[in-house]
């Protein structure tokens, strides 16, 4: 088989990949050969006198001579069925990894596959080129297009992040401001009133807590001090849901005051969490 890395140039020129040129069968070769000759883009070798050429080269020019003569009768569109797309012929016909593929029906039914990009015509390079120009311009504004989609969708994610990391900030800094709060309260709550009534809370973790409450006032003293509790709290300082049990499973209105919820005298409240 004719030495194909000395037309590497020349088959670049017509916008045939390397990979293709090195894989397609002897015959595609022969006929591409002879169209680039045709089309004055031969290989430098191929330009040197005629005791350089090797046997296999004036085979080749034979057959291109013989070429030139069938041509001048009727054959002009000897390339015109060929359907040429670069990308295609990689992927649908060679394995560029492999040996070429020799099973003529295989090839055939391979090549009929082709996405018909455009027909490559002999006659008419320039414009075959213009046609081969616009088809690249369009996958590349596809490929650009596609690029800045995917672009828009991951600032979209990127900024849906930046919200939701700012969303968990300020919401950690409020729970952390309600927690700081509800302790000041407790440290900060009035003194005992002297005749009021004495009362014990027993927190979940069976710590008690006494203060003297006066019946006739609501039970926000109570839960300021259960509230006050650092127990209370998670570990992202949001604070545990509960409920205040008194009697046979009384549930404490915050609102209320003591002696319309039945609380006259000393009384325990258990602390239950939720």
């Amino acid at each position: 088989m004719t030495d194909r890395w000395q037309w590497v140039d020349a088959f670049r020129e017509a916008n045939i990949p390397t990979a293709v040129l090195m894989n397609m069968p002897e015959d595609d070769f022969k006929k591409y050969s002879r169209f680039l000759i045709d089309a004055g883009i031969a290989p430098v070798n191929y330009l040197n006198t005629v005791e350089d050429k090797d046997p296999e080269q004036e085979e080749l020019d034979k057959i291109i001579e013989e070429s030139k003569r069938i041509k001048e009768k009727n054959d002009k569109s000897q390339f015109s069925d060929y359907r040429y797309n670069p990308k295609g012929i990689c992927e649908s016909i060679y394995d560029v990894n492999s040996s070429p593929k020799r099973n003529e029906e295989n090839e055939v039914k391979k090549q009929s596959d082709i996405p018909k990009a455009y027909v490559w015509d002999e006659d008419n390079v320039e414009e075959s080129n213009k046609m081969l120009s616009k088809l690249q311009e369009s996958q590349y504004k596809e490929f650009e297009a596609e690029q800045l989609k995917k672009q828009a969708e991951e600032e979209k994610i990127r900024i849906e992040k930046l919200k939701q990391n700012y969303n968990d900030q300020i919401s950690q800094s409020n729970r952390m401001d309600i927690k700081r709060e509800n302790i000041e309260k407790y440290e900060n709550l009035p003194p005992e009133p002297e005749d009021g009534k004495p009362m014990a809370i027993l927190l979940p973790d069976n710590t008690r807590i006494a203060r003297k409450c006066n019946v006739f006032d609501d039970a926000k003293d109570i839960f300021t001090i259960v509230e006050g509790q650092k127990m209370m709290y998670e570990k992202d300082d949001s604070m545990k849901k509960f409920k205040i049990i008194f009697g046979i499973n009384n549930e404490m209105k915050r609102d209320i005051p003591l002696n319309e919820q039945g609380i006259n005298g000393r009384t325990l409240f258990k602390v239950l969490e939720e």
